[in-house]
């Protein structure tokens, strides 16, 4: 079974492009290697109200959902790790 990778900012650049150029969803997933159903979700996920997929806005509310998960907030982080060994 494969483990879940998810996807970056250059995947995200190709979608917006992949989208842009008209090209299929099924086709910008095989161009990733990814599944269809991850680069729906990730388009639905990071789509405007006027239809148009942003790739910067989406990858900004990822790292602040990471700031804010548990497993990073305690010492992933090297700034946090660092201020929580010294204190």
């Amino acid at each position: 079974m494969k483990k879940y990778k998810q996807l970056n900012y250059e995947d995200r650049i190709a979608i917006r492009y992949g989208l842009f150029k008209k090209i299929s969803i099924r086709e910008i997933s095989r161009m990733l290697g990814r599944s269809s159903i991850t680069v729906s979700r990730e388009i639905k996920r990071g789509i405007s109200l006027d239809g148009t997929y942003f790739a910067e806005s989406t990858q900004r509310l990822i790292n602040k959902r990471k700031l804010n998960d548990k497993r990073f907030r305690k010492g992933k982080i090297p700034i946090v790790h660092e201020y929580i060994r010294k204190n």
